[in-house]
C-alpha cells in the first residue's frame, strides 16, 4: 500500500515537472468550462477492524486494515459564472477487510458536487466537495472461507454486508498542465452505510476462537487526468510541450 501511493506521488512529480513552463505567469487563458471528462486510478485503505479473544489466525496478527484499487470515469458539469458544479460517474472499488479474508468488488453509481475555491484563471485549483455512491450489486450475507499454509488452517465464519450507499467529503486539487488538460488529485473518506464485516476465526488445531469486526468505512486516493471542453490546445500550449521535451529552461 505505501509502496502504491509512493508510486502515485512519483507519477505527480513527472507531470508536474511538465507543467513547470505554464506555471511562470500562473494563469490560464480565460477559456470558458461548461464541461469536464477525467478518468483516474488510485487505491483505498479499509478502516481497522477490530479483535476480541486472542490472536487468531497466527499469520493475522497486527492491523486488520487492508488496501485494494479504485478505477473511476466521470463528467463534471459547471455552472457558469459560479465556483460550483455537479459531477456524475462510475466508479469500481475493491474492497479488502481483515487482511483480505473477506473481499468484496464494488460498481459504484457516483454523484456529488464541487466548489472550487480559486479564481477561474488560475493554474492551481484547489476544490472541496462530497460524494454519494450507489452500488446495487454490493454482496451482502454470510461469509465462510478456510485457509491453509504450510500446516496450519484456520476458518472464518461470519456476515459481511458490503455498502449499498456510501457518501463521505472529498478534497483536491486540479493542476493545469496545458490550457484545457490538468492533472488531478483526490483524496475522499468513504462512510459505508448500514454495511459492516463480523464473524469468529477458529483455529483448527486448538479449536481457539476470536471474534473479529470491521466497519466498511475507507480511505480512498486517486490520481488522474482531467479534460475540459470547449477544448482548446493553442499556440502557447505547443511551445510549452516543445520546451517540455527538449527541457528548456
Amino acid at each position: 500500500m505505501f509502496r502504491f501511493f509512493s508510486i502515485l506521488l512519483c507519477f505527480a512529480g513527472c507531470l508536474l515537472t511538465v507543467s513547470s513552463a505554464y506555471a511562470q505567469s500562473h494563469l490560464l487563458p480565460e477559456y470558458p468550462r461548461r464541461f469536464t471528462v477525467d478518468g483516474s486510478l488510485g487505491a483505498t485503505l479499509a478502516s481497522k477492524g477490530g479483535t476480541d479473544g486472542g490472536i487468531v489466525p497466527l499469520q493475522r496478527w497486527g492491523s486488520t486494515s487492508s488496501s485494494g484499487l479504485v478505477t473511476a470515469l466521470h463528467a463534471e458539469y459547471c455552472f457558469p459564472g459560479s465556483p460550483f458544479s455537479v459531477k456524475a460517474g462510475y466508479e469500481h472499488e475493491e474492497i479488502n477487510m481483515l487482511h483480505g479474508d473477506v473481499s468484496s468488488n464494488l460498481s459504484e453509481l457516483m454523484a456529488g458536487g464541487r466548489w472550487y475555491m480559486a479564481p477561474n484563471e488560475w493554474l492551481f485549483q484547489p476544490f472541496l466537495g462530497g460524494d454519494v455512491l450507489y452500488a446495487p450489486g454490493a454482496d451482502r450475507g454470510s461469509c465462510n472461507m478456510q485457509s491453509s499454509s504450510m500446516g496450519y488452517t484456520y476458518r472464518f465464519s461470519g456476515v459481511a454486508n458490503m455498502p449499498r450507499v456510501s457518501l463521505g467529503p472529498v478534497v483536491g486539487a486540479d493542476i493545469y498542465v496545458f490550457s484545457c488538460v490538468a492533472l488531478q488529485l483526490t483524496y475522499s473518506y468513504r462512510f459505508g452505510i448500514d454495511s459492516k464485516v463480523s464473524g469468529v476465526y477458529t483455529d483448527n488445531q486448538s479449536s481457539h476462537t476470536t471474534a473479529a469486526t470491521a466497519h466498511v468505512n475507507r480511505h480512498v486516493l486517486t490520481m488522474g487526468l482531467k479534460v475540459t471542453f470547449p477544448f482548446t490546445f493553442n499556440r502557447h500550449d505547443t511551445n510549452i510541450l516543445l520546451r517540455s521535451l527538449l527541457d528548456e529552461n
